[in-house]
């Protein structure tokens, strides 16, 4: 089996693969005797264990990335498979990517109903990983999912018995497989309704942290910042003093890269995606506030319109801008920071669980 996988990774078409999903998403390094530009596919790869023995800064930073973990493994699964697909002349298809713009509303035609509404999303690099159906995923107050709900398009409207929290999440999939998790939304029925509230999970970043990268000093500094992982992690040994980049190569306390050993099987907490039944736990508890939740690509795309709730909440968490990101986490972009700000002057009321207690 491992001179099998050998030769898959040594292939010239595995990397071929790899690299174009590689420089898709605009990422760049070097790594070894083989160089992954942003130009093409021109010099040799070296085998892809050799990659991750390289401990350069610019490496180690995008091993810390969780976007371009997702990258990597993606483009590892897509280069095994179309491989071994060809030397068996079959067809193939790719798993499809997470579902975006995930968003709930109170349903209009029947009673005690939410309707829930997603997107699909098409991969650029792969035709053939377009979502064929969806999961719907169940979850009532603080038990577990259920085992999901097949359905054929982007939509499903589900009957709710009032005084409980419900929680969603969706995955696209088609023959190749099942995408990652969406984030979960929550929901609830008051049984004496005052007001409807929208939640709003503005908190979707996942990151490395903190870079230091100066002409003396290298490294990371998880006080400034340890990052936002996917869910949680476990690879961090502890708090790196060692950042003088004349003392690469040593060895002792001084050296580059010397680190403590207070974080080793320790597990970090990172982003769940879970925050609207948090907030929605806050909003239950004053009796008399139902509460949807949606995505902020939702808001943003004006698939949910904030008009329509005279309460907003907006979980932003860790949400920040970061120029060492690969992905964008901008807290406001400008469409709807714009919106946001022209309804500043008519939204007279708090969202904070202490607020709603007071009125």
């Amino acid at each position: 089996m491992l001179h099998v996988i050998w030769r898959i990774f040594c292939s010239h078409k595995f990397k071929k693969i790899f690299v174009q999903a590689i420089i898709s998403l605009g990422h760049g390094a070097v790594c070894g005797t083989g160089i992954i530009a942003r130009h093409g596919f021109r010099l040799r790869l070296p085998p892809l264990s050799s990659c991750f023995h390289i401990r350069t800064l610019p490496i180690c930073r995008l091993g810390h990335d969780p976007n371009f973990k997702f990258t990597v493994g993606r483009a590892i699964y897509k280069g095994i498979l179309q491989f071994i697909t060809s030397q068996h002349d079959k067809d193939y298809v790719v798993q499809p990517l997470p579902v975006s713009n995930f968003a709930i509303r109170f349903g209009k035609k029947k009673k005690n109903t939410l309707e829930l509404s997603w997107k699909g999303e098409d991969d650029p690099q792969e035709p053939s990983a377009r979502p064929r159906e969806y999961i719907v995923y169940t979850r009532i107050g603080y038990g577990g999912f259920d085992n999901g709900t097949l359905v054929s398009k982007a939509s499903y409207t589900v009957k709710i018995e009032p005084g409980l929290v419900y929680s969603f999440k969706v995955t696209a999939a088609n023959r190749g497989g099942e995408s990652f998790p969406s984030e979960i939304l929550s929901a609830y029925k008051a049984k004496r309704e005052r007001e409807k509230v929208l939640i709003i999970n503005g908190f979707d970043r996942i990151s490395g942290p903190a870079v230091i990268n100066t002409p003396d000093k290298a490294g990371f500094d998880l006080e400034q910042d340890p990052g936002v992982p996917y869910l949680s992690n476990f690879s961090f040994c502890g708090v790196q003093s060692g950042f003088d980049r004349t003392q690469a190569g040593k060895e002792g306390k001084e050296s580059l890269g010397h680190s403590s050993s207070e974080l080793e099987g320790m597990k970090i907490a990172g982003n769940t995606f879970d925050y609207p039944f948090i907030h929605g736990k806050a909003i239950q508890a004053t009796g008399k506030y139902s509460f949807v939740s949606c995505s902020d690509e939702a808001v943003e795309n004006g698939i949910v319109t904030l008009e329509d709730y005279p309460i907003v909440d907006y979980i932003l968490g860790l949400e920040k801008e970061d120029a060492s990101a690969k992905a964008y986490y901008k807290t406001f972009s400008f469409g709807n920071a714009t919106h946001y700000l022209q309804l500043l002057p008519i939204r007279r009321k708090y969202t904070c669980e202490w607020c709603i207690r007071r009125q």
